[in-house]
């Protein structure tokens, strides 16, 4: 058997692979595309595929005493394992969260009530959970119905918000002022009847532009309130504002919108669509994503757009998917130029869906 030692790996020959070996540093094919992740368990199907198509002679793999620790998230999310203690305390933050911004915020009568160290508290929470990117994520995949969708959502926009923030490079203190202004973005809808914003069938012209009034609505309850900061009302105001004046209520184009306003409009699209809602289906991440890169240079932010692709789409390599077809497979590679069509692997076949014309994604498979 052929094997090189170093520290906690092992480098050993592909005609030595065994089925249970976990990969320890990435596979990638002639053209420099990643064709296996760190983490990936070792199937006779892929060790097979390895040893007659695949150009490299050696990989490397965990020592078996450090096995447990390195098992990738695609393969974890496969087992019947119980959520690990960081998925936990996720749900628990955003759930934490919710129930505070439900109760100690939106029910307020009167904005004045509103205590800005509630906020404080509640804005803490989503910025701990926005720093666990791959566990957030990983739950805002999973919970796509629920209860409270008002309250929920916003805490979801907040804490995409915030990561998005994060990319950017904003620093802790703009940090926190972005993620107060996405939590209370939807906050005008707590003043609009509940049976029209949970209304099944079509709104009528009418209803649909009374719900068109929650940002105005949003805009002067937050003017209202003690020492908040304007960058948070103004980004209440201009959340559904596009770049090329096509948004509302105001019209504005690209250059009058509030930087707060461009970050909460990508979560609040990505966010909305991928939930199952009363009025409409959930829409595969990966076709929001598609979405975002058509539509950036007309109607949304192309620095903000582009950062939250790139980063957001890194995270579904190695998830489970369905498609068309019914059949499960897993992507390998994402491609940041068509972002519907990554490499995945489906048994033991790569295949490049932006060379098929039959297969596509329907869906990603919560880990």
């Amino acid at each position: 058997m052929s094997i090189i030692q170093s520290d906690n790996k092992l480098i050993i020959s592909t005609d030595d692979l065994r089925e249970g070996m976990i990969l320890a540093q990435e596979i990638i094919d002639h053209r420099g595309v990643r064709i296996l992740a760190p983490g990936t368990v070792m199937s006779e199907a892929i060790i097979q595929k390895l040893q007659i198509s695949s150009n490299t002679d050696s990989v490397f793999v965990y020592k078996p005493d450090d096995m447990a620790g390195h098992l990738s998230l695609s393969t974890q999310s496969t087992s019947s394992q119980a959520p690990s203690n960081a998925e936990k305390r996720i749900e628990e933050l955003v759930d934490l969260a919710s129930e505070q911004l439900k109760n100690k915020i939106f029910a307020a009568d009167s904005e004045k009530l509103i205590n800005v160290v509630h906020l404080n508290r509640i804005t803490e929470l989503i910025v701990e959970t926005a720093f666990n990117t791959g566990e957030l994520i990983s739950y805002i995949m999973k919970i796509r119905e629920h209860k409270d969708t008002l309250y929920k959502h916003s805490i979801n926009v907040a804490a995409l918000s915030c990561m998005l923030g994060k990319w950017l490079g904003y620093d802790n203190a703009t940090l926190n002022i972005l993620t107060r202004t996405a939590m209370l973005h939807d906050i005008g809808k707590t003043r609009i009847d509940s049976r029209i914003l949970d209304k099944p069938s079509k709104l009528s012209d009418w209803e649909f532009n009374l719900v068109k009034k929650h940002s105005e609505i949003g805009y002067k309850m937050i003017r209202k309130i003690n020492y908040m900061s304007e960058s948070v009302s103004l980004g209440v105001l201009m959340h559904h504002e596009k770049e090329d004046g096509s948004g509302y209520p105001l019209g504005l184009y690209g250059y009058q919108i509030h930087p707060f306003a461009k970050v909460i409009a990508i979560a609040d699209i990505f966010d909305a669509l991928t939930s199952k809602r009363v009025y409409h289906r959930r829409t595969s991440p990966l076709s929001v994503l598609e979405i975002f890169q058509r539509k950036s240079y007309e109607k949304l932010d192309v620095k903000c757009t582009m950062n939250f692709v790139k980063n957001i789409s890194s995270f579904y390599e190695g998830a489970d998917v369905v498609l068309n077809t019914g059949e499960h497979a897993k992507i390998v590679k994402m491609n940041l130029n068509n972002i519907s069509r990554p490499l995945i692997l489906v048994g033991s076949d790569f295949i490049d869906l932006e060379k098929s014309n039959t297969l596509q994604i329907d869906d990603i498979l919560p880990k």
